[in-house]
This record gives C-alpha cells, sequence and structure tokens, in this order.
C-alpha cells in the first residue's frame, strides 16, 4: 500500500526522478538516518537510489534497514548490482536478507556471492540469455520473448553443455528467421575469465566497441555477462578517476525544489501526486 503521507510521498517522487543525485547526498548522510527515509519509501524507490549509491554506502544503509525492508529493495535490483551491496554486510546480514528474499530473486545473487569477491564472477549478471546454434532464428526469436529480461541487442551461444561459441544480433535473427543460429553467429569474441581482478575488467580494451562482454568459467562454459555501467561503478569504487555527479549542482537543484515557495509547491504536489486520483470520490 503507498504511503499516505504528502511529504514522505513528494521525497519519494523526487528521489524517483532524480535517483543519481539523491543517492550523493544520502551517501554521505548517517545510515540510520537514510535507513529511516528509506523505510517510508517503495521497494521500487528505494532500489533505483541504493541502485546508484557506492556499494559500501549501500551495504551501510541495508544494515540499518529491517530486513524485510532491505529484501525488498534489493528484489528490485539487478542480481549483480544486489550481490555487490550484499557482499560489503557480514555474512550473518547477508544470510538473513537472502532469506527474506524471494527464491527467484536470492537464487541468482547466491550464486553470484559463491564467486571470489573483487572478480568479474562476483559483478556479473548471471540471467544473461544464451541460444544454441543449432536453433533457427525464428526458434530463437521465439525463445527470447519468453524472457523476463529480453536481450537488447546481442545474444550468447553456446553448446549444448554450456560452453561460449558466439555472439548473435537480435537484428540477424529477425531478418534471417530461416537460418539458423550457428550460421549467423559470430565466432571471434572478447570475454573474461570468471577470475579476473576488477582492474584488469575497467582496463580491458574490449570497453572502446563493446557494452557488455561475457564471463566464462575455466572449461569456457558461459556464467553470465558484465554490462558497461557496471565497469563506471567499478571505476568509482576504485578511484579511478570517473566523475560523480557535481555535489553543487545537486544541492542546487534541491536548493530549487525546496524555494520554489508554497504556491509552487502546492502546484507541483498537486501535478504529481495528486492527479491521479482525480477521479475519485472525494
Amino acid at each position: 500500500m503507498a504511503n499516505e503521507d504528502p511529504l514522505t510521498r513528494v521525497s519519494e517522487a523526487f528521489a524517483k526522478k532524480y535517483p543519481s543525485d539523491v543517492a550523493l547526498l544520502l551517501e554521505r548522510a548517517e545510515p540510520s538516518a537514510v535507513a529511516s527515509l528509506f523505510s517510508e519509501w517503495s521497494p521500487q524507490c528505494r532500489g533505483a537510489v541504493l541502485s546508484k549509491m557506492l556499494e559500501s554506502a549501500g551495504a551501510r544503509c541495508l544494515a540499518e534497514l529491517e530486513t524485510a525492508d532491505g529484501a525488498a529493495a534489493l528484489e528490485t535490483l539487478r542480481p549483480a548490482r544486489a550481490a555487490s551491496i550484499l557482499a560489503k554486510l557480514s555474512s550473518t546480514e547477508r544470510s538473513s536478507i537472502l532469506t527474506s528474499m524471494g527464491r527467484a530473486a536470492a537464487a541468482p545473487v547466491e550464486r553470484l556471492l559463491e564467486q571470489a569477491v573483487g572478480t568479474a564472477g562476483s559483478v556479473m549478471d548471471p540471467t544473461v540469455a544464451s541460444l544454441t546454434a543449432e536453433m533457427t532464428g525464428e526458434a530463437a526469436l521465439e525463445l527470447l520473448r519468453t524472457m523476463a529480461r529480453r536481450p537488447r541487442s546481442h545474444v550468447y551461444v553456446v553448446s549444448r553443455d554450456g560452453v561460449l561459441e558466439g555472439v548473435v544480433t537480435v537484428a540477424q535473427l529477425v531478418f534471417s528467421q530461416e537460418l539458423t543460429v550457428g550460421s549467423l553467429m559470430t565466432k571471434d569474441l572478447d570475454s573474461l575469465p570468471a577470475s579476473a581482478s576488477l582492474e584488469t575488467i575497467a582496463s580491458h580494451p574490449a570497453w572502446k566497441a563493446r557494452h557488455q562482454l561475457p564471463v566464462v568459467a575455466p572449461d569456457g562454459k558461459l556464467l553470465g555477462a558484465i554490462r558497461y555501467e557496471v565497469v563506471r561503478r567499478i571505476e568509482t569504487e576504485l578511484g579511478l578517476g570517473v566523475s560523480r555527479p557535481n555535489s553543487a549542482q545537486t544541492a542546487a537543484a534541491l536548493g530549487e525544489f525546496y524555494g520554489i515557495g508554497i504556491a509552487g509547491v502546492a502546484d507541483w504536489v498537486t501535478h504529481l501526486v495528486l492527479a491521479p486520483t482525480r477521479g475519485s470520490t472525494p
């Protein structure tokens, strides 16, 4: 049930619209204060802001939250992001939160946490889609349509026992539905070993041309993939000079939000928060 307190609903609407800016401010606040604010927001809003925070800061906030609230927020995140935050907690805290999560959401996170901390295996997305070479383009598209998270542009091709064999684009499947995936795929592709360090991931030259790289086990089996957005977070964690939102600009934005005046606030709240309920009976 949505929180009916007007101030809470306004702060939640603002956080949903500017999650990165809010995350930057909350990283510098006391974890207990952040947890108090998070507890008033929906799991989706908590997750949106948590996904933009540094893992260490997000973990500190989770440690202060009620277990159920933290679990609900993590369920809205990609497994790799959830795992990277949980990895910063104690084993007892991790276990408690994972137990409170639904099994469908917790299982891929648990697989990630089994990987060595600070490696490609620990930050990859283990739910990446894959196809087999003998499938036709038409059959492959039918399979992709059933997936909750459909590939953006590329799909990996694996053997019957899961070994990475190549990559094919969704466009190729669409325009060549009668051909097999194996005849369409590109076999020469870059990959990352699951044991690769964060520094190795961030410095991989393939990021100049790729938005995602597959992660493989020592036997060549596809384990998951790492997206460039994850690399950006890794660079931030390692202090490699990736810029974060300017704090002065963030403060100015918040100042503008809180300084627009009573009439402005009333109009903004009416438009953003109350408009959906205008059709209801007073």
